[in-house]
């Protein structure tokens, strides 16, 4: 009988795909196969089986201890002690995520970088305040044991003014644009809306006038800050151009 050669198995050619929150994620198979960076549920979750108060603040110390010395934590501090003034006084963060649900490996993470942020600053009595409707009473416990104030929709909002950095760790492209759409004079730590997206006049609006760097090291921490750039306010590039002149 003739020798038949097998046939080669088939690779699906990359292709790109918008999700329900507005990013741009590229991909191999259906598009049904992606799944978004941050679910478009908006209810209270669900906390991890087993988890408890006082799990998820050994946890938290852990992660605090260690996050400094690894690749992420020296590229955040480098970034920030290099670009962000010293007269901020709050850091609101949006889209957090749940502590303890089960995506809350992650969302620690995120808070950890959050509070190296405050650190980073030099500034005493920066006050973290977070909003998320995810949050259940078991995140709230968590946050309010490690002296992060939890607010509601739209509390948070009301509080971003020039003293205030706004950290949103992959939130949702939409959410975050419908926040910074009037907010032009602040620094924020989030999504590079330079990738993805189609370019829209959102997105070029909030661009004007910015300058961005990239938030290096985050190689091994994909899942947690892969992606995430530090964005000026929007007057930054028109001070260069005003000092280059004079």
């Amino acid at each position: 009988m003739p020798h038949k050669t097998p046939p080669r198995p088939s690779h699906p050619k990359p292709c790109k795909i918008t999700t329900p929150d507005g990013w741009t994620h590229v991909t191999r198979g259906p598009p049904a196969l992606a799944a978004s960076p941050l679910s478009s549920k908006r209810t209270p979750s669900t906390p991890a089986p087993s988890t408890s108060l006082e799990y998820l603040l050994v946890r938290h110390a852990s992660l605090l201890s260690a996050f400094p010395s690894t690749p992420a934590g020296r590229g955040l501090s480098d970034l920030l002690v290099a670009q962000i003034p010293s007269d901020i006084e709050r850091v609101v963060v949006m889209g957090l995520g749940s502590v303890s649900g089960s995506r809350g490996p992650t969302s620690l993470k995120q808070l950890v970088a959050v509070q190296s942020v405050v650190v980073a600053l030099g500034v005493e009595a920066v006050e973290i305040v977070v909003q998320d409707p995810v949050f259940n009473p078991l995140d709230e416990e968590v946050l309010n044991a490690l002296r992060v104030k939890v607010v509601r929709d739209p509390e948070a909002q009301a509080l971003l003014d020039s003293r205030t950095m706004l950290v949103a760790p992959h939130c949702e492209r939409r959410e975050f644009l419908a926040w910074v759409e009037r907010w032009r004079e602040g620094w924020i730590l989030g999504n590079d809306l330079r990738e993805g997206g189609d370019g829209g006049t959102e997105e070029k609006a909030f661009l004007e006038g910015r300058k961005v760097w990239a938030w290096t090291g985050c190689e091994d921490e994909i899942d947690a800050f892969g992606g995430m750039v530090l964005y000026s306010p929007s007057d930054w590039r028109r001070e260069e151009l005003k000092q280059e002149i004079s």
